[in-house]
């Protein structure tokens, strides 16, 4: 599968979806909603909204007026397979046929192709037709290679059908530009290009997982990471102290009292795990931890986070220490200053267990 990694995301590209565009009428004064979209697509294609899982991502191209009320046409893209194991790898999946809008636009931004124009790319034995008024995507069409089928012939009726339709008719006597059959190479540019288009920002060929599962999972990665740090450290401390030490046996005991809480932590991951499907955003909540982080010092550990249930809040409990001594109040005012949304921000406990650790409790109102 084609990936494209930046820094806030890693997104996938598919190439077995089906894409087109569909028209729906409304009142003058009403919008397309979500179940409008649903409604049509299990109406006018059962079988791809079976296939897909009824999975359906959907995006307005354009409005306008008609006789009868406000037309409005959509971009409407289906998965042809599970989404379940790639959602793990990525944060977003897209139609891997976006490179030709990309190249389109490419093409416009450079002078090469008209802003009113039609561009026609062929991809995995599938057609696909690109209409642009005023170098906006207005229209998409997807259809299957017949073998031996005369493209010009397919041209000859797309004309016809551009005559024939209200928004399209300017199109009727325009060039059709055939997209040459691109290398890995391009592709994976152009893709690497459609990623960054605004237009495909908020798209997903699986938006009816709502929590993003690779960020999830990462966060969860990185605090088991940090518990495993501590557990060797303390190890680690419990060896030589056990062996400057007479009294071994104390110490063995104290060790397996840390592997146990420590045990305990780890089953408790999953009930962590499932207090995060209640935060609005997990990457909102990494934000948290990096700015909890930056206020406190870098040097700072993360020993235990806890959700407690509030009817007014997220509120959230740090277990942390740092190896100086911590400016309560300067903390807190970096907190509350950074974090969107802060209701209430508490910092107690302090104790200095040893010359380069303080132990302290920091809570956080979401």
């Amino acid at each position: 599968m084609i990936l494209s990694i930046s820094k806030e995301e890693q997104i996938g590209a598919d190439a077995s979806s089906k894409s087109l565009t569909i028209e729906i009428q409304t009142p003058f004064d009403e919008s397309v909603t979500e179940a409008s979209v649903i409604e049509y697509v299990k109406k006018e294609l059962p079988i791809s909204y079976a296939r897909s899982g009824q999975k359906i991502s959907y995006l307005l191209l354009v409005s306008f007026n008609s006789k009868m009320g406000r037309l409005h046409r959509l971009f409407v893209s289906f998965p042809n397979k599970s989404m379940k194991i790639d959602r793990t790898r990525f944060d977003r999946i897209l139609p891997l046929s976006l490179i030709f809008n990309a190249y389109a636009e490419e093409k416009m931004i450079a002078g090469i192709l008209s802003e009113n124009s039609i561009v026609c790319g062929l991809l995995q034995g599938n057609f696909y037709f690109l209409f642009y008024l005023n170098a906006r995507l207005v229209h998409w069409i997807e259809e299957e290679c017949i073998e031996f089928e005369s493209i010009s012939e397919r041209i000859k009726g797309l004309k016809s059908f551009c005559k024939k339709d209200f928004l399209l008719s300017p199109l009727s006597d325009v060039e059709v530009l055939l997209i040459p059959i691109l290398s890995k190479e391009e592709i994976q540019y152009f893709f690497d290009t459609a990623v960054k288009d605004p237009l495909w920002a908020n798209f997903d060929l699986d938006q009816s997982i709502y929590i993003k599962e690779r960020l999830l999972k990462r966060l969860v990665t990185k605090i088991k990471f940090l518990s495993a740090f501590i557990v060797f450290l303390l190890i680690i401390f419990s060896v030589f102290h056990g062996i400057l030490n007479e009294n071994q046996k104390k110490q063995e005991i104290w060790i397996q009292a840390k592997k146990k809480e420590y045990e305990l932590l780890e089953s408790n991951y999953l009930d962590f795990q499932n207090d995060l499907l209640s935060v609005a955003s997990v990457v909102f909540f990494e934000e948290v931890l990096k700015t909890v982080y930056k206020a406190i010092g870098e040097t700072s550990k993360i020993e235990f986070i806890q959700k407690k249930n509030s009817e007014l809040s997220e509120h959230y409990i740090f277990k942390m220490f740092h190896p100086d001594f911590i400016n309560k109040k300067e903390i807190e005012r970096k907190l509350r200053k950074e974090i969107k949304h802060l209701k209430e921000v508490k910092i107690g406990g302090v104790e200095k267990i040893s010359e380069d650790k303080v132990h302290f409790i920091l809570e956080l109102y979401l």
